[in-house]
């Protein structure tokens, strides 16, 4: 029997409550004060589609569904519901919106991904493909945006990035913003106060403000460029082909 925590529930996620099923639909994490906190849910039974709220303390265990995977790509979206085929079989079947969750954020035509099922009926997605789909949008970034006078994120032997923001460090940071914007280019700063020059920080005893000028000089470098699952390659061109032509250099 796999669990998890209560804390670790998210949107979307399959948990059994004795010989039910159910899906997250909203999940909230309350701190009520100095009171111990928990979990609020509104989970969905999937056999008789019924809505239940729960409670759960932040330590309470929580029973995973087990489920089978198969290998599955996405064909298209018609109304509320979502296509797709198997890459053995070629057999085709549908998820609805409310089924996939947040995974529809990322989905884009023809991608293969692992789609979960629960006693042979197709129940969601394997969320891994977020974090594939994100490495190979950094991986195209990187390519495109080598030998620019710029930072790329680190890349370190000991882990693997999920690329939830993609950072570039740049001392023209606010140039290169400005210029992005003008194009239409949305970007931001994540974060541009540093943790130790926070307000409910600074001042107190041994924080004081160039004490870590490395985090400063970056507060002042970092800027977060477009990335998101759901991000086109065409779109993360126009954004890559921006930046070198603020640099100089055509693509």
């Amino acid at each position: 029997m796999a669990t998890i925590q209560a804390t670790k529930l998210r949107k979307g996620m399959l948990f059994k409550s004795g010989n039910d099923l159910l899906r997250a639909m909203e999940v909230q994490h309350v701190t009520p004060g100095n009171l111990r906190g928990f979990v609020r849910v509104k989970a969905r039974n999937l056999r008789t589609q019924s809505l239940s709220d729960q409670k759960l303390r932040s330590e309470d265990l929580v029973e995973r569904a087990m489920l089978d995977e198969r290998q599955m790509q996405y064909l298209y979206k018609d109304g509320e519901d979502y296509y797709f085929m198997d890459t053995g079989t070629f057999e085709q079947i549908h998820m609805s919106s409310e089924a996939l969750g947040d995974a529809v954020n990322y989905l884009i035509a023809e991608m293969v991904i692992q789609v979960e099922f629960y006693e042979a009926e197709p129940v969601g997605i394997d969320r891994a493909a977020e974090v594939q789909q994100a490495r190979r949008l950094a991986a195209r970034y990187r390519d495109q945006l080598a030998g620019l006078p710029l930072r790329l994120p680190e890349v370190r032997k000991d882990g693997h990035h999920v690329y939830h923001l993609f950072v570039i460090r740049t001392p023209r940071r606010d140039e290169l913003a400005k210029f992005l914007g003008a194009r239409g280019i949305e970007t931001g700063i994540h974060y541009p106060v540093p943790c130790h020059l926070q307000p409910a920080v600074l001042g107190r005893r041994g924080v004081r403000a160039s004490e870590l000028p490395e985090t400063e000089a970056a507060a002042h470098e970092i800027l977060s460029l477009p990335m998101y699952p759901s991000l086109r390659d065409a779109d993360l061109d126009r954004v890559a082909q921006a930046t070198r032509d603020f640099f100089g250099q055509s693509g």
